[in-house]
């Protein structure tokens, strides 16, 4: 599976697959994924983000429609 996949006519970002292939990401997850207004799909599964909660702006992804955080390290509610 691709890691990033935009659209072929409108070059909006669609699609952010940030499993990790070789080592993890870890940190927190910047606001500015707002920008990408157009977002349906996020993995951050089998990362570390050592028991952070959930930023409370993935619930603002309007076309989000699949999002995994499974294995990722991060505890709290799903913000919706």
């Amino acid at each position: 599976m691709e890691r990033v996949v935009c659209s072929n006519r409108t070059g909006h970002v669609l699609m952010l697959n940030l499993q990790p292939t070789d080592g993890y990401l870890g940190g927190t997850i910047s606001p500015s994924l707002l920008d990408l207004s157009y977002l349906n799909y996020v993995d951050l599964s089998f990362n570390n983000f050592n028991g952070s909660n959930i930023p409370e702006f993935i619930g603002s992804l309007r076309n989000l429609r699949y999002l995994d955080l499974s294995y990722a390290g991060f505890s709290g509610p799903i913000p919706y």
